[in-house]
């Protein structure tokens, strides 16, 4: 008997291990997520990158750019935001708005994004489309560290002298070394006089002593230069070392 139950057992067993293995799993059901925001793009943004440079500290910098329905239907757009940082960049448009179909007179719509903040650092973020999670329209900001407001001479007759006063300006908490101040003049008209003499100190939350410069055109016509300064910082790299002063004027007869 025992050799017959032996014989019985292994069968029963070889038999087991035949059967098809996903009868022996708990069926799967599959389940399908509509989700509008992984649509494909439904209109472009142009540029496709807004980056507004270096920048001066508490001063409204702003910019255009304009969105496109690249399909046949009417695509709407109720509310745009940033991602990161929605106190410093705002949009100026009427919401909401509807592009019509490519190929019309209402596929496109140009806004208007403004950034300003009173603090220096990097200020990197994206729109955030709220509806639609394409396209990806990356924003690009740092706030200069050590500024100063940009120079508009007064009309000025040929012969004669404008003169301005120019401080640089330590937003920062940290001591900051200017270590080049280059004019950079292609008609040779505007003067720094006594020099900046480099390298010069300005303390944390602090600015410059006056630094005297003249305009002296030698023809009647309009004039554009600018100032290169380039910083250090005391222990820290997370400032912008390299900002452009605008100067311009006016000479006449």
């Amino acid at each position: 008997m025992s050799k017959i139950l032996t014989i019985f057992l292994f069968i029963l067993v070889l038999l087991s291990g035949c059967q098809d293995p996903s009868a022996l799993e708990t069926p799967k059901e599959i389940v399908v997520v509509y989700d509008p925001n992984n649509l494909p793009p439904v209109f472009v943004v142009e540029p496709l990158e807004i980056d507004f440079g270096i920048v001066h500290p508490d001063k409204i910098h702003s910019k255009n750019f304009l969105v496109r329905n690249i399909t046949d239907k009417n695509v709407t757009l109720k509310t745009i935001t940033t991602k990161n940082f929605t106190e410093n960049y705002q949009f100026v448009t009427q919401l909401p708005f509807t592009l019509t179909p490519k190929g019309t007179t209402g596929e496109f719509q140009n806004i208007v994004i403004s950034f300003t903040s009173v603090k220096p650092g990097k200020f990197d973020d994206i729109i955030n489309w709220t509806d639609f999670k394409n396209p990806v329209t990356n924003i690009k900001a740092k706030v200069a560290s050590v500024w100063a407001g940009d120079i508009k001479f007064g009309i000025t007759e040929v012969g004669n002298l404008d003169l301005k006063i120019l401080n640089l300006i330590n937003s920062s908490n940290v001591k900051a070394t200017v270590k080049e101040f280059e004019i950079i003049d292609p008609d040779g008209v505007i003067l720094n006089e006594p020099a900046v003499v480099t390298p010069l100190v300005i303390e944390p939350n602090s600015r410059t002593k006056d630094i005297y410069l003249t305009f002296n055109p030698g023809e009647a016509k309009d004039y554009k230069a600018q100032i290169r300064i380039k910083i250090e910082y005391a222990g820290t790299d997370e400032h912008y070392t390299d900002e452009t002063i605008e100067l311009d004027g006016r000479g006449i007869f």
